[in-house]
């Protein structure tokens, strides 16, 4: 009888000591997955930021090509060595088109990857600039 008893007692004893085991396992489990879901989201908004960085790098880039251009285009030195050759109306409308689509260009780049008010401020002062230089 006292060996049936202690049997049983070794029984409960280990049903609650495997019990406790797994719930501990299950915790750390639990644990370890919400680390890895966490490094996991951090390395994908790590990764979502160098893109996004990179992409307004290349729009920066292309905004600057764009109002170089524009600049070249309107400047002193073009103004002179156009002065001195016979530009034909056509030739200067599709010049002007050219500049005007270019110029709408730079503002949709400024408009939707700068952070910067003044950009646009900027573009759209160069805007009236162009259109002001570019009338006969």
């Amino acid at each position: 009888m006292y060996v049936f008893l202690g049997a049983i007692g070794a029984a409960l004893i280990s049903y609650f000591a495997q019990s406790l085991n797994s719930r501990n396992q299950i915790k750390i489990a639990e644990k370890n997955l919400e680390q890895h879901l966490r490094l996991q989201d951090e390395k994908m908004a790590g990764e979502r930021l160098i893109k996004e960085v990179e992409l307004e790098r290349n729009k920066l880039e292309q905004l600057h090509v764009v109002l170089s251009l524009l600049a070249f285009e309107n400047s002193q030195t073009m103004s002179y060595m156009q002065s001195g050759s016979e530009t034909d109306l056509d030739k200067f409308r599709s010049r002007y088109i050219d500049n005007t689509i270019r110029l709408h260009e730079a503002e949709a780049i400024a408009e939707i990857y700068s952070h910067v008010k003044d950009l646009k401020a900027d573009i759209a002062k160069r805007g009236k600039w162009l259109k002001q230089e570019m009338l006969p």
